[in-house]
């Protein structure tokens, strides 16, 4: 893909023409640039986002930082909270990459939602995996997040490299 989308310094101009030519835009961004991503939220269809692990310590995992007081996730729940509140127009989507170093956190990603305030009912959930048996374990865990896993539309792609 290039790197990050909202680095981009004529996005806003890209995505306005989008749309004036009736075409659907689906951005997907690391979350941590929100102040960049509020200007063209107007242009904006669907927003993918990622969360790879429901506290600082498992997201980091996936998402390794050269600033290590930078906290990805922290990020990406205030810009999932701020499109929520502020676009409610705007189709969230949270992409979780799911590993034998993250599995047994990725059920708990739907209470750390709930506890900040996020309609997690609002959003569409897809787990990326290399296997399906990721996919059921997950669903067999007992955790506060099971609920999350239960209720919404649970997409995967398997045979991911």
């Amino acid at each position: 893909t290039g790197g990050e989308t909202l680095l981009r310094k004529d996005l806003g101009e890209l995505l306005a023409d989008t749309k004036k030519q009736n075409m659907r835009v689906t951005l997907s961004t690391n979350g941590i640039l929100l102040n960049l991503l509020k200007p063209i939220l107007q242009y904006v269809d669907d927003l993918g986002l990622p969360i790879d692990g429901h506290d600082h310590a498992s997201n980091s995992i996936m998402r390794v930082s050269a600033n290590p007081n930078m906290r990805h996730i922290d990020f990406v729940l205030n810009s999932i909270k701020y499109v929520q509140d502020n676009h409610p127009e705007v189709n969230l989507t949270v992409r979780t990459v799911v590993t034998a170093k993250n599995y047994k956190s990725v059920p708990k990603i739907g209470k750390t939602l709930i506890d900040k305030g996020i309609n997690p009912l609002k959003l569409r959930w897809k787990l990326f995996t290399n296997s399906q048996k990721f996919i059921i374990s997950l669903l067999r865990l007992r955790t506060h997040g099971q609920f999350f896993v239960r209720r919404l539309r649970l997409e995967t792609l398997t045979n991911q490299k």
